[in-house]
């Protein structure tokens, strides 16, 4: 996806499924055998909830609850637009600021 895409919106909207699980660090293992092993669970885990998605197309409810929870997102081409002018005008900033400094020091 190149910038004009961004800033002008001429693509047609794209769907992304995103799951995410938050853990404690108190139940993320610390030596190095353990914390392989339930790496490889959350590995395990990813591939079931795949498959599950892969055939229902949509994700499986957490623990107790009947479906789960989803939300539409889109983004705004104004909002992509302010985004993109403030990065470009924040780099032609620091652009000035470093010249100034170059500038004084030679």
């Amino acid at each position: 996806m190149d910038i004009q895409t961004w800033i002008l919106g001429y693509r047609p909207p794209t769907v992304t499924h995103v799951y995410y699980r938050i853990y404690p660090i108190k139940e993320v293992p610390m030596e190095t055998e353990e914390l392989t092993d339930w790496l490889y669970q959350r590995f395990v885990e990813k591939e079931d909830l795949l498959s599950h998605f892969y055939e229902t197309g949509a994700f499986p409810p957490p623990e107790g609850q009947k479906k789960a929870v989803s939300r539409e997102m889109t983004l705004s081409n104004v909002w992509l637009f302010l985004v993109q002018s403030f990065a470009f005008l924040s780099g032609y900033m620091w652009y000035c600021i470093l010249r100034y400094f170059y500038h004084c020091l030679f």
